[in-house]
């Protein structure tokens, strides 16, 4: 006499067969889904440095540091606050708008008359200032410039900072200014 079905015992095997195995793929799904979104936060982060230099670099760039063409009379509306803030004169439309960007609370903050806008929600920037003792010199000598002094600025190396949990990235550039005197 044949015998039809399966046993209580092969029913069992199958099962606990089965339920390792889909164990395996379920410990493999939840390892790419945690290494995907690690590798999203360290590509944001990198996004977010490279957009915040990029945007404070155009800034710079844009900002017409002398006043005259002949001669440098420094435009008042650039100034130097500190290495971590800095006040640009833009010209739009015929009006001269104030923009100033600054490290506040852990942020890197970008502000139009009374305007604020975040650049960054974790982060901070620094500027190093250089200049030359002559036009198209090899070499940029860094100082620290005064009001005074602030006209002999050729360029500016901004470094940005941004923290996305435990992931943190640098975007560094230098701006050679576009009407600098040397």
């Amino acid at each position: 006499m044949r015998q039809r079905g399966i046993t209580l015992m092969e029913l069992v095997l199958t099962l606990v067969v089965g339920t390792v195995v889909l164990g395996g793929l379920f410990q493999a799904l939840i390892s790419m889904s945690s290494s995907f979104t690690q590798t999203n936060a360290i590509n944001q982060t990198v996004v977010d440095a490279s957009d915040a230099a990029n945007t404070i670099a155009a800034a710079i760039r844009r900002s017409p540091n002398c006043q005259t063409r002949n001669g440098c009379t420094a435009n008042p509306g650039s100034a130097i606050l500190d290495g971590t803030a800095t006040t640009i004169w833009l010209f739009r439309d015929g009006k001269g708008n104030t923009v100033k960007y600054s490290n506040q609370l852990g942020s890197i903050v970008s502000t139009v008359g009374s305007e604020q806008n975040e650049l960054a929600e974790t982060g901070s920037f620094r500027l190093r200032y250089f200049g030359a003792s002559r036009y198209n010199a090899n070499e940029l000598q860094e100082f620290t410039p005064t009001s005074a002094t602030f006209k002999n600025v050729i360029a500016i190396e901004l470094f940005v900072t941004v923290t996305r949990g435990r992931i943190t990235d640098t975007h560094s550039t230098i701006v050679r200014l576009r009407n600098s005197p040397m």
